[in-house]
C-alpha cells in the first residue's frame, strides 16, 4: 500500500519511470539524505542529481551539518605505505569502535592497511571485496608459473637463479621451510654466481625428505596442465595446515577463495579436450583469479569498520579516515570502458564521466556531513600508483568550507626541508677508535685512503664498520669482474717471462697466452653464456682491449733501441711506521714493474678510462684534498711503498697508468705541474708528509666521520639512503 524510496541519489531513466509510476498510482514517499551545503550551490557537483529530483518531485527540508564545526585534517603521505602507516597511527588516537571507519578510495590498499593496524585492535569488519590478485598467495603462484615457463624456454630443464631467489624470499616460504635451508640455498645462489640451477642441486641442500615433499610441488614437473593443477593443490594443502587455525583469519579466507578458483580452473580443464601448454594454462589462471575477490564475513555492529567508497552509502560515522583521496582515484578520472563517444552520450542523455564524478562527489560529501573527526590522506608521490596530486574534492573543501579552518600537513620521509636535516656524524667513541686502530695495524690500502678523501662517512661504513652491500645476482659480467679477469690474465702470461728482454716474437706469444686465459676465465665466470648477448659483447671487448694493449707494447719495443724488461708482476708491498704512537701498516699491490732505458717504471693497469689530467697535480697537498686526484694518489702510494721496500736512497723511477680505454698516448705518467715526475728520495719525503697528515686526521680522536659536501660523490654511493646528506 505504501512505498518509501530512501537515500537514493543518481537514478537511471528506468528507475525514474518506476518511481514516477509509484508516485502516480501508489502512496509513494521520497526521502533524500542531503545537506544545504552542496544542494543550494548550483555549481556544486555533489548536488547535481538532487537538484534535478527536487525540480521534478518537489523539494525537501535539508540538513545543515556543514554549518557546524568539524575537525578536518588533510595529510599528504609519501607513497601508499606512508598512508597505511599514518592510518594505523591515527587509529591509536581515535580508537577502534563502530563509530570509526577507514574508507579506501583505492581498494588495493586493503592488505597494506590490515598489516598496519594497531596490535590492540581486536575486531574489524571489512565491508568490501578484496581482489585475490593483490594477495601474497597470488604473487607466489604467479612466481611459480613464471619460473616454470622460463625453465621450459631455456630448454635445459633448469631454473633461472633469479627466479629461485624471488621464490625463496617469498613470505610464505619462510612458513613452509626451515630457516637454515633458506639461508643455505640463498647463500649458494649468491656466492656461486650460477645462473641456472637443477632440482638435484637444490636437493643436496635439504636435510629431510619432508622438505622435498613441499618443494617438489613447486619445483617439480609442471609440463602437463593436470600435473600443474595437482602441484598447486598440494601447495595449498601444505599452507592450509600452517595458516588455518581455530579462529578465522584473513589468510584463511584468502586460501579458501583461492582453492575455489583453482577448482573452477580444474573443471574447465576437464571439459577441454585439446592439449594446452603451460603458457595457455597461466593465461586462463590469470583470467579466472583476476575476476575473483574475497568476500569477508564480519560483524557490522562491532569493531572498526573498513570499506570502499561505494559501500559507505547511507552509512554515517563519527570518526572518518579516508585513504587515497587523490585525483584519478576520487573521482576516478575520465577513462570509461565504452565504445560510445562522449558527444553521442551527451546527445542521448546517457551518463558520462561528468555524471560519474557527480556520483562520487555526493558519496564523498554525504559521508562527511555527519562526521566530526575527519582525516583525508593522499599520496604525494608521482609514481605508477598515481599522479601524486590531491583530489579536486580536497581543493574544493579547502576553498569553500567556512565553519572552521582545515589543518594541512605533509608526512614525507623523502622530501624534507634541508635546514632540518641533521647529516649523520659518527664520533670516535672508544669502541670505534679500537676498530680504527685494528684497521690501521692490519693494512691500510691506497683505495681506503682515497675513499676517506672522497667521503669520511663512506670510509667509516666500508672500512671501520665493515658494512658491505650484498652483490646482486646478475646474468651479465660486471665491470669490476671484467677488469679483474684482464689483470689476472696479464699477470699469469707475463710471469714466466720476467727479467727477459721483450721481443716482438715474445710479445706475440704472451698475447696469445693472455687471450687464452681470458677465454677460460670468461667460461668459468658465465659458462656458455659467454657466446650469448651482452656477455658475448663484453668478452669481445676484453679481447679487443687486450689486443690493442699488446699492439702498444710492440710499438714501444719497435721505437726504442733499449731493452724492455718486466722485472715484477703483482708484487704485494707493505711498510710499517708509527704515527702518534700508533703503528700503521701500509699495503699495496703493484701490477707491474719494468725497466726501459735503465729507468724503472711502476705500472698500474686500468680497464677504465684514465686521462692525463687525473694524474697531474700542482701541489702535493692536492693528493689528499682533491677526490679527482685519487688515481695519482694511488700511484704515489705504490711508488712510496716501492721506495721503502728497496732501501736505496739514490733510486729514481716513474709511475704511470696503462689505461686500456685510452691507449693512444701509451702509458700516462704522474706529472707535477707540466713535467713528468721523477720519483726520488725528496719526492718520497714530500709525499710521506702528506700521507702522515691524512692518517693523522683519521687517527685524531676528536675528528668525526661526516658526510662529504660534494654531492657528486653521493651519486654512486651505496650508503646515500642512510647518511642524511
Amino acid at each position: 500500500d505504501e512505498v518509501w524510496f530512501v537515500g537514493l541519489n543518481a537514478l537511471p531513466t528506468a528507475e525514474n519511470h518506476i518511481i514516477n509510476h509509484f508516485i502516480n498510482h501508489k502512496n509513494a514517499r521520497l526521502i533524500w539524505d542531503a545537506d544545504s551545503y552542496y544542494v543550494n550551490n548550483d555549481k556544486h557537483e555533489a548536488g547535481l542529481f538532487l537538484r534535478q529530483h527536487f525540480k521534478q518531485w518537489g523539494s525537501q527540508k535539508l540538513s545543515h551539518f556543514f554549518d557546524s564545526k568539524k575537525h578536518i585534517e588533510v595529510i599528504g603521505c609519501a607513497k601508499n605505505v606512508g598512508q597505511t602507516r599514518a592510518a594505523g597511527q591515527l587509529l591509536n588516537t581515535l580508537g577502534t569502535s563502530t563509530d570509526t571507519a577507514i574508507v579506501l578510495a583505492d581498494e588495493n590498499l586493503l592488505f597494506p592497511v590490515l598489516n598496519n593496524l594497531p596490535q590492540s585492535l581486536k575486531k574489524v569488519n571489512i565491508t568490501m571485496g578484496a581482489p585475490i590478485s593483490s594477495t601474497p598467495l597470488f604473487s607466489l603462484f604467479d612466481l611459480l608459473f613464471q619460473s616454470q615457463l622460463r625453465k621450459t624456454q631455456h630448454g635445459q630443464n633448469q631454473f633461472h637463479a633469479n627466479d629461485l631467489v624471488k621464490i625463496f624470499r617469498h613470505s610464505y616460504l619462510s612458513k613452509l621451510l626451515q630457516t637454515d635451508f633458506l639461508s643455505k640455498i640463498h647463500s649458494f645462489l649468491r656466492h656461486k654466481k650460477v645462473m641456472f640451477v637443477s632440482t638435484n642441486t637444490i636437493k643436496t641442500y635439504l636435510d629431510s625428505p619432508k622438505e622435498w615433499n613441499i618443494l617438489g610441488a613447486m619445483l617439480g614437473d609442471w609440463s602437463e596442465p593436470q600435473m600443474a593443477i595437482h602441484s598447486i593443490k598440494k601447495i595449498l594443502d601444505d599452507l592450509k595446515h600452517i595458516l588455518v587455525q581455530e579462529q578465522a583469519s584473513v589468510e584463511s579466507e584468502i586460501l579458501f577463495a583461492f582453492y575455489k578458483s583453482i577448482q573452477v580452473l580444474e573443471n574447465h580443464l576437464l571439459d577441454f579436450k585439446s592439449e594446452i601448454d603451460l603458457k595457455t594454462l597461466r593465461a586462463v589462471f590469470l583470467q579466472i583469479i583476476g575476476k575473483e575477490s574475497i568476500a569477508f564475513m564480519g560483524e557490522p555492529l562491532d569493531g572498526l569498520q573498513m570499506m570502499g567508497v561505494l559501500e559507505t552509502r547511507t552509512l554515517d560515522f563519527k570518526n572518518l579516515i579516508m585513504l587515497s583521496v587523490n585525483e584519478e582515484k576520487l573521482p576516478a578520472g575520465k577513462t570509461v570502458n565504452s565504445f560510445v563517444p562522449y558527444i553521442l552520450k551527451k546527445h542521448f542523455k546517457m551518463p558520462t564521466h561528468e555524471e560519474r564524478d557527480a556520483i562520487f562527489a555526493y558519496h564523498f560529501y554525504r559521508l562527511l556531513q555527519r562526521s566530526e573527526q575527519i582525516y583525508l590522506l593522499y599520496n604525494t608521490q608521482n609514481d605508477e600508483f598515481g599522479s601524486g596530486e590531491k583530489s579536486r574534492f580536497i581543493t574544493q573543501l579547502l576553498n569553500e568550507y567556512q565553519a572552521n579552518n582545515i589543518r594541512q600537513g605533509i608526512l614525507n620521509s623523502e622530501v624534507t626541508v634541508l635546514d632540518e636535516v641533521q647529516p649523520l656524524r659518527i664520533s670516535k667513541s672508544k669502541e670505534v677508535y679500537d676498530l680504527i686502530l685494528q684497521w690501521a695495524s692490519k693494512g691500510v690500502s691506497p683505495t681506503a685512503l682515497s675513499t676517506f678523501v672522497n667521503c669520511k662517512l663512506q670510509f667509516y661504513f666500508k672500512y671501520i664498520a665493515k658494512i658491505f652491500v650484498e652483490n646482486d645476482l646478475t646474468e651479465f659480467m660486471e665491470s669490476n669482474t671484467f677488469g679483474t679477469i684482464i689483470h689476472d690474465a696479464l699477470y699469469q702470461s707475463y710471469l714466466p717471462h720476467l727479467d727477459f728482454e721483450l721481443t716482438i716474437e715474445k710479445l706475440d706469444s704472451i698475447e696469445q697466452e693472455t687471450l687464452d686465459i681470458i677465454n677460460h676465465s670468461f667460461k668459468d665466470e658465465v659458462g656458455y653464456q659467454m657466446h650469448q648477448g651482452k656477455n658475448h659483447l663484453i668478452w669481445q671487448v676484453a679481447r679487443r682491449l687486450t689486443a690493442n694493449y699488446f699492439e702498444k707494447e710492440r710499438e714501444c719495443v719497435n721505437n726504442t733501441d733499449y731493452a724492455l724488461k718486466v722485472i715484477e708482476v703483482e708484487r704485494t708491498l707493505d711498510y710499517k711506521f708509527e704515527i702518534q704512537g700508533t703503528e700503521v701498516k701500509m699495503l699495496g699491490n703493484v701490477d707491474r714493474v719494468d725497466v726501459l732505458e735503465n729507468s724503472i717504471r711502476i705500472i698500474d693497469y686500468k680497464s677504465g678510462m684514465v686521462e692525463q689530467k687525473d694524474l697531474t697535480f700542482t701541489d702535493y697537498s692536492d693528493l689528499i684534498s682533491m677526490p679527482k686526484k685519487a688515481k695519482a694518489f694511488q700511484l704515489m702510494s705504490y711508488a712510496y711503498l716501492y721506495a721503502k721496500n728497496n732501501h736505496n736512497e739514490d733510486i729514481s723511477f716513474s709511475a704511470g697508468n696503462y689505461s686500456l680505454r685510452n691507449l693512444q698516448n701509451g702509458i700516462l705518467f704522474v706529472k707535477h705541474g707540466k713535467n713528468e715526475l721523477k720519483i726520488n728520495a725528496l719526492v718520497i719525503q714530500e709525499f710521506e708528509e702528506q700521507l702522515i697528515a691524512l692518517l693523522s686526521t683519521i687517527l685524531n680522536e676528536y675528528e668525526e666521520f661526516e658526510p662529504t659536501d660534494n654531492l657528486e660523490v653521493c651519486k654512486w654511493c651505496d650508503f646515500k639512503k642512510v647518511c642524511g646528506r
